[in-house]
């Protein structure tokens, strides 16, 4: 589902369901059964750089386990790009998801043994994955979301493990005990940097509600000036610039000339800064994920979400949770109570503890 389309979360919430519902008949007449031999495996992730990343470890599982396998992963606009830095795969095609007739198209061009849908919630998925001919398909049964009527084989989406064991399960149906983590992104992490990055901006719905306050980045930054001379960065997208010149502008004369924002600059630059980088701070969204996969030292602030579920996963991850009432709550990533200040409940003493643990546990490794 491509993330800010309104009108598509319309459509797909509300037409979705009955059109699956509609197909249910066909399913009578399909196997429940997966073949034993397996040459082709079709993947569909249509959003969100942080689940990619966790998909990262599936395709490694598929190939480690397959070598021969032909593995296509079907994207989305917004992680096509990313996506390309993934290996494993042997091809990544993205699909234009506001044409759903297009999409389909594009999925019968190959042919497809297994279809296994990554998606949670987004129904218009689970359409692919029923009009895409493959012999067997696999997506989520998730709570009230009624997209799994077409399922050959429905998988129960859990709310009390991390998504990436939600991932391994559906791998567990074609037999196989996934246990990689995510990939490194052909950026493994490099020791000895003396920058931290901060990632201050979330993205996605009701992002704000996932911002920590300028003054608590104020703070931390201060502290860990105490633990050596490290100059800040901060990263985000084109559209987090006037975000970052804004913080910046309210940085005290004692900080200022150690910080420099990279947002709006390429991935590719980022994912550099990231490498060198001696620490990064970020709010729960897809650079936490990117940056804990290539092993750099991570904190994670979490307010709505909960770590257990949307935690960094990586050698070198600490997680910070909210202590305002009704953190950790989210699920799926839109369950927001918007009168809800989720992110003023996590403590900066406990992002400064958490900070110096990775800090401190570097130096002497």
């Amino acid at each position: 589902m491509e993330r800010g389309n309104t009108k598509l979360k319309f459509f797909d919430k509300y037409l979705g369901p009955v059109l699956l519902l509609a197909l249910t008949p066909l399913r009578l007449f399909r196997t429940r059964q997966v073949p034993k031999l397996i040459n082709s495996v079709a993947l569909l992730k249509t959003a969100a750089i942080g689940d990619t990343v966790l998909l990262s470890a599936a395709i490694t599982d598929l190939r480690v386990a397959n070598p021969d396998m032909k593995i296509v992963l079907f994207t989305g606009a917004s992680n096509f790009e990313f996506a390309k830095l993934l290996s494993g795969a042997d091809q990544i095609v993205k699909l234009p998801l506001t044409n759903p007739f297009a999409c389909v198209k594009i999925i019968r061009s190959h042919q497809i043994d297994i279809f296994i849908d990554f998606d949670s919630w987004p129904r218009i998925s689970a359409l692919l994955a029923a009009l895409s001919r493959a012999k067997i398909r696999i997506g989520f049964n998730t709570s009230q979301q009624y997209r799994h009527f077409m399922q050959d084989i429905p998988v129960l989406h859990r709310n009390d493990q991390h998504e990436l064991e939600n991932y391994r399960d559906l791998l567990g149906v074609i037999g196989l005990n996934a246990a990689n983590l995510p990939q490194q992104l052909q950026h493994s992490w490099k020791e000895g940097g003396n920058t931290i990055v901060f990632h201050m901006w979330p993205s996605g719905t009701q992002s704000h509600l996932k911002e920590w306050p300028a003054e608590k980045w104020h703070t931390l930054a201060n502290e860990l000036l105490l633990l050596g001379n490290y100059s800040f960065v901060l990263t985000g997208g084109r559209e987090d610039i006037s975000g970052c010149e804004a913080f910046l502008a309210t940085l005290p004369a004692s900080l200022r000339p150690r910080f420099i924002s990279h947002a709006g600059t390429s991935f590719s630059n980022t994912l550099s800064l990231l490498q060198q980088a001696a620490l990064l701070v970020s709010v729960n969204t897809g650079i936490m994920h990117v940056g804990a996969a290539m092993g750099v030292p991570t904190v994670g602030l979490h307010g709505p979400t909960n770590p257990r579920r949307w935690g960094p996963v990586g050698p070198r991850t600490r997680s910070v949770v909210s202590k305002s009432k009704g953190a950790g709550t989210l699920n799926l990533g839109f369950e927001y109570t918007l009168e809800t200040d989720y992110m003023s409940g996590i403590d900066d003493g406990d992002v400064i503890n958490a900070s110096r643990e990775l800090l401190c546990w570097t130096a002497s490794n």
